[in-house]
């Protein structure tokens, strides 16, 4: 065991080089010791770094403990399809790893979480292309795909931004699909689509939103038409112009109040 309380400016410096060119690894059967009020954030920065998952398992018991728990690779077990397995079905993400984490923090000693891998990863190789799709997507990620949807960009948009800053960041983490930001976006339609506790209120603020924008599409349309043919608009033909959008917009159908 190493002397050094890691913390998240240098808890990259914990791990070794992995088989795999430019990846990391826990160090297998070795302590690391990390400063307990950053654990937590540490984990999630070397499971980045390791292009890997640790999932809870069970709790450690102990009256030597204030917290403990083992984890396990987030591909241990193995799925049994109850039924016939179909061409199309995408492979799973379980393959029987035998990797175990544990996570100790000691009475004695209650400045210090540690970290040991007391078992390898067995039957696939973390970081490896084939491994990175089982994934989830990180935290970090998460947090920029809902501030970029709260600001209103779109799905495109939002995916095309995400994967320039996860190449600048230079580590081997999932990228997300369309159907991954649909999703958190579905997910999200309370804090997108709820312009007021009562959902009728909220109905009609969207249709409301939806007529200003077809007003300002009309208005833009017939604006370009009257200046072509009767040059630039004066006070009699803006009413004008007003009164024949609002008549289309009534053809329509009825806007709310």
């Amino acid at each position: 065991m190493s002397n050094t309380i890691f913390n998240l400016s240098n808890v990259q410096n914990a791990l070794v080089d992995s088989p795999l060119e430019g990846r990391k690894i826990l160090p297998l059967d070795t302590i690391v010791a990390i400063k307990a009020s950053e654990w937590q954030q540490c984990l999630e920065r070397i499971q980045s770094l390791c292009s890997t998952k640790w999932i809870k398992k069970r709790k450690l018991c102990g009256k030597d403990y204030i917290f403990g728990e083992t984890r396990k690779c987030h591909r241990a077990g193995r799925y049994t399809p109850k039924r016939q397995i179909r061409l199309a079905q995408k492979d799973s993400k379980l393959c029987k790893c035998e990797a175990i984490l544990q996570i100790k923090q000691h009475i004695n000693n209650p400045e210090v979480v540690m970290l040991c891998m007391t078992k390898d990863h067995t039957n696939h190789i973390p970081g490896d292309n084939s491994d990175i799709r089982t994934l989830p997507l990180t935290s970090e990620v998460i947090r920029i795909i809902k501030g970029q949807l709260k600001e209103g960009k779109s799905c495109r948009n939002v995916r095309i931004s995400v994967l320039e800053q996860i190449e600048e960041w230079g580590v081997d983490i999932r990228k997300p699909s369309y159907e991954d930001i649909y999703n958190i976006m579905r997910k999200m339609k309370d804090v997108l689509y709820r312009f007021h506790s009562d959902e009728n209120n909220t109905t009609t603020e969207i249709r409301n939103q939806i007529w200003r924008r077809v007003y300002i599409f009309l208005f833009l349309r017939y604006s370009n038409f009257y200046e072509m043919h009767l040059g630039k608009l004066k006070g009699s033909s803006l009413v004008l112009l007003s009164s024949r959008i609002m008549s289309d917009m009534n053809s329509m159908t009825q806007p709310l109040a």
